[in-house]
């Protein structure tokens, strides 16, 4: 495979224009850059609002390009809201890991309680994330494993959800569990998610307008 410093002089002579790809609150955020620089290891991009606002909350990004062999993750070093640059280091391949975190799930802007059952074997817990696939139930039970099927119940500002899901992998946190569960049966509820989705999208794209404008003040300050 070329390089990834080959391949980045490669996009300068070709096309320096590119994508990054962040996340603000599990939401996939596309921010539009363009390539301004890339000497000793560090790549200089103009970023564009108001997405690129997610580079001054996040420690790393992914570089998207149509004419990169495979995506990037490189560590974002300094953000300039001012001058709209983003400075990068640290580039590296990342291989087919984007294609599962491209699959759009989003956080609930308020606690979303969940019930599992598996034959009258109730847990309960609070959504963490959902998408059309699957999703994510933050629960105390150190009881769950992997490959345990249950029950999904949850209740959506437009009506009940109620799909059957297996756990996919448990995720030990702190004061807590978490459960990514992957939906195994389609269902004309999924419906609903996708209406949940599709609404939360916009107040999340909102959010980070607003993000964007706060910061932009306080820099200005």
């Amino acid at each position: 495979m070329e390089t990834v410093q080959n391949a980045i002089k490669r996009l300068i002579d070709t096309d320096p224009n590119m994508e990054l790809l962040n996340f603000y609150k599990s939401y996939p955020m596309s921010i539009k850059a363009k390539i301004i620089s890339f000497e000793n290891g560090h790549l200089l991009l103009s970023v564009y609002p108001p997405g690129s606002v997610c580079l001054y909350q996040n420690k790393t990004t992914i570089l998207l390009s149509n004419n990169l062999h495979d995506a990037m993750r490189a560590r974002i070093e300094h953000f300039n809201i001012g001058e709209e640059t983003a400075l990068m280091s640290n580039l590296a391949y990342i291989g087919p890991w984007i294609g599962r975190r491209m699959i759009v799930r989003v956080q609930p802007s308020q606690p979303i309680p969940a019930i599992l059952d598996r034959g009258g074997y109730v847990i309960r817990g609070n959504v963490a994330d959902i998408s059309l696939n699957g999703i994510g139930i933050l629960v105390t039970n150190p009881l769950v494993k992997k490959e345990d099927l249950f029950q999904v119940n949850i209740q959506l500002p437009d009506g009940e959800l109620s799909v059957p899901g297996q756990v996919v992998e448990v995720t030990p946190l702190p004061s807590n569990n978490r459960l990514a569960i992957k939906f195994t049966a389609n269902s004309k509820e999924i419906a609903l998610i996708l209406k949940y989705i599709s609404k939360r999208r916009m107040e999340l794209n909102d959010e980070v307008r607003q993000l964007y404008e706060k910061v932009q003040k306080m820099a200005k300050a």
